[in-house]
């Protein structure tokens, strides 16, 4: 491989501070108890139900449960790692699946007025296969706020609610948990080197949280699943595993996973290792393959490199 080198201090990335007075955790909710944060966007009847909220009689496809979240908390223009489980329910057709829920928000303006709008995803959400009836599954997304969102004198209230975009009777949510990455335990946002150009690959956490990031699909959901009866790893003897898990994915030509490569850190004429374990669930043989996209900026140069 080619010879470490060292960032320019200016090209460190650094783990992003909480604001003076909050915590790195602007969500962590796990339903429990009633919570005072959540509600039911437009008159939706919400409950506790077995540890978990569940989100029902909806007017529109549109909305589901919301989340409002405290403006002075929030740090603008930096990753937050967001991840929920989700289920849906429906018995009031034959219908069996339904599109994964889409994150939105509403931004309420100081004065007056709002905007209802997508949570900003620094990476794209790529197709998705239906979600099964009845079936739990994780969703994993890195989101920033811009620093208008983040200005309690210009905005007055910001929430994030989870939109099924389709007719289903209700959804259930749990485990939802939205914050800032850890700088202890993990080096994904303080490489002091280059030995090293993809972070997280043992699938442990990005975060105080298990988070795929910085890995992320280009389809369907990535998941981090601990197991020791499915260990993938062949080296491993004993002790429980970590390892991404892709599902939903509707498109052959969708990633499993992808992963940035900081250009600055590569070397002309320098060879790089790679490796990784992959199972694939399928009846029949299946032929994995890894590839190399290079986006360019507007000037024709090369912006960022993805594997």
């Amino acid at each position: 491989a080619g010879a470490p080198a060292l960032l320019a201090e200016d090209a460190l990335m650094i783990a992003p501070e909480p604001r003076d007075g909050c915590s790195a955790t602007l969500v962590n909710e796990s339903f429990e108890t009633s919570p005072s944060n959540f509600d039911g966007l437009n008159a939706i009847v919400t409950t506790i139900e077995n540890g978990y909220y569940t989100a029902s009689q909806r007017p529109s496809g549109y909305v589901g449960p919301r989340v409002h979240l405290s403006v002075d908390c929030i740090t603008p223009n930096v990753h937050y790692l967001l991840q929920f489980k989700f289920r849906y329910r429906h018995t009031t057709s034959n219908t069996t699946e339904f599109v994964p829920p889409y994150v939105k928000m509403i931004q309420y303006h100081v004065g007056g007025g709002n905007d209802w709008r997508s949570i900003p995803t620094v990476y794209p959400r790529g197709q998705m296969s239906n979600a099964k009836i009845g079936e739990w599954y994780e969703m994993h997304l890195v989101v920033e706020f811009d620093d208008i969102m983040a200005d309690s004198s210009q905005t007055s209230d910001l929430t994030l609610y989870i939109a099924p975009m389709s007719d289903v009777d209700t959804i259930d949510i749990d485990d939802f948990v939205l914050e800032l990455p850890s700088s202890t335990e993990s080096d994904a946002f303080e490489p002091s080197s280059c030995d090293s150009l993809l972070s997280n690959g043992g699938a442990d956490s990005a975060g105080g949280i298990a988070h795929t990031h910085p890995f992320y699909p280009t389809g369907g959901l990535l998941n981090i699943v601990s197991s020791d009866e499915s260990n993938p790893n062949p080296t491993s003897t004993t002790g429980t595993t970590s390892f991404f898990r892709s599902s939903l994915r509707s498109s052959t030509w969708s990633s499993a996973l992808s992963h940035e490569i900081p250009i600055g850190c590569l070397r002309l004429a320098s060879v790089y290792d790679f490796s990784a374990y992959v199972r694939v669930h399928s009846t029949a043989e299946r032929r994995v393959s890894f590839s190399l996209q290079v986006h360019d900026n507007t000037n024709g140069q090369n912006e960022d490199l993805v594997i």
